[in-house]
């Protein structure tokens, strides 16, 4: 498993707009490539590549600016920032370079299927309830926390979580503090380009920097043309403007068929920041902790049995399934954002402790771990969707 898997979390629109790209082309493979379909398949493979920009350690050599208005302001007027930021513009480029070279019927269809959804907040209002039917589906929340708790599928089999926690959605930031230890449980070898490619250098002098895992406030749940249910939350002060959270986010929620409901959470208006940060939605099941299983590369893998020293706390996965305590079988898949793994391991210091899969799996939306070549900031507009399938025993 590898360590280092955590940086395709680093651009949320570019693994987004890959993926769907990625199950387009391999509908075309099922029904036939053209010439410029492979080529459009060819230059994907560009994506895949590990350097998504710069070295940020040689070319992003700031230790002043991690506040936000010192940030801010750097990236007006600082070179360096600005640089840096150009190299990932030309990194997400490549997404519309590959859709450049199809024939027009199927560049509109590429560009469809790679445009992201639910890209404003709805303006409908919203109050606290208990539950929502949707059809022949029926949602119930917890009224305190906006948590959902159980789910009556169409097909008629009941979905729960003890913890209300099927699409909990949290936000967390890290300090040098954290960075030290996570510095002292993975390193080996404390060298300057080791310490400056895993580390936060000057993150130590930021004033608003914090440890901290911030959850946000229900606001309520409404219905949408009698299929969409859409829950609203609001984060806090300090997460949204100190920090990187965004300030309203919201969860919709839809029965696509009569044994899957699709959640999407969408982030609104998310601020950049420098400052190390990552977003999470975990699914919390009452199922078999035994049962989980990851599917990577068409096999599925038990998160369990992780080599030594391998990363038993990250993965990209096609899904994740697992069985109910009644013998229902349970699939969950992510379409924008593949990065899970056990919610009880912690996303920053390296972890070698035994997994034993009982508090569920979390999805990781986005982060800035560490530099290397990837991105440290992203901002603006973000849709995740799952979906959730249960298969009735009966």
């Amino acid at each position: 498993a590898d360590s280092w898997i955590h940086g395709v979390g680093t651009a949320p629109t570019k693994m987004s707009r890959y993926l769907a790209l990625r199950r387009l082309y391999g509908k075309w493979a099922r029904e036939g490539l053209t010439p410029q379909r492979e080529a459009m398949g060819r230059r994907l493979c560009m994506v895949a590549e590990h350097t998504w920009g710069v070295d940020i350690k040689t070319f992003l050599r700031d230790e002043a600016a991690w506040d936000r208005q010192d940030f801010e302001t750097a990236r007006q007027f600082d070179s360096r920032f600005a640089l840096t930021e150009r190299s990932w513009r030309e990194q997400e480029a490549l997404i519309d370079d590959a859709i450049s070279v199809l024939a027009r019927e199927d560049r509109e269809e590429a560009e469809r299927a790679a445009t992201p959804s639910c890209l404003q907040p709805t303006a409908t209002a919203v109050r606290k309830r208990g539950s929502l039917t949707l059809g022949d589906g029926k949602l119930d929340f917890d009224k305190a926390t906006g948590g959902l708790i159980r789910v009556r599928f169409p097909n008629g089999c009941d979905l729960e979580s003890a913890e209300g926690q099927l699409a909990a959605l949290t936000y967390e930031s890290y300090d040098a503090q954290d960075y030290h230890d996570y510095a002292e449980s993975y390193l080996t070898q404390f060298a300057y380009w080791s310490v400056r490619d895993h580390g936060k250098p000057g993150l130590e002098h930021s004033c608003t920097a914090r440890s901290g895992i911030f959850e946000p406030k229900w606001m309520g749940v409404a219905m949408e043309g009698g299929s969409h249910a859409i829950g609203k939350f609001q984060f806090s002060e300090t997460a949204a403007d100190d920090l990187g959270a965004p300030g309203a986010p919201e969860i919709r929620y839809r029965f696509i068929d009569r044994d899957t409901l699709e959640v999407t959470v969408c982030l609104f208006d998310k601020p950049a920041n420098r400052m190390p940060e990552a977003s999470f939605v975990t699914f919390a099941p009452t199922v078999d902790p035994g049962s989980w299983r990851f599917r990577k590369l068409d096999y599925d893998v038990d998160p369990r049995a992780v080599v030594k020293n391998g990363n038993r706390q990250l993965h990209a996965v096609q899904s994740v399934s697992c069985m109910t305590s009644d013998s229902q079988h349970l699939r969950i898949a992510p379409l924008d954002c593949p990065l899970a793994g056990p919610a009880e391991a912690p996303f920053l210091p390296f972890f070698r402790g035994v997994i034993a899969m009982r508090r569920g799996v979390r999805f990781c939306l986005h982060n800035n771990k560490w530099g290397t070549n990837f991105p440290m900031w992203c901002e603006g507009n973000f849709a995740y969707r799952f979906r959730m399938s249960l298969s009735c025993a009966r």
